[in-house]
């Protein structure tokens, strides 16, 4: 795949780690379905990802360091 014409932040995404981009289109997919952040959603995000806090934590913390 050619990202030369991708934005930005395509290409960056592009280059996380595939549990973090499993994760961000799940969570981007229960936003459909569910419009907040609220118990209900978390309940569903851990369904379909268990490990999610794990994964979020992981790259927001290499993304204030790197």
């Amino acid at each position: 795949m050619n990202l030369s014409n991708c934005p930005l932040k395509y290409r960056q995404f592009q280059k996380r780690p595939e549990t973090f981009r499993n994760f961000v289109i799940a969570h981007k997919l229960l936003h459909l379905k569910i419009p907040n952040h609220r118990k209900l959603f978390k309940r569903m995000l851990s369904a379909h990802i268990p490990q999610w806090r794990k994964i979020k934590d992981s790259q927001t913390l290499n993304r204030k360091v790197g």
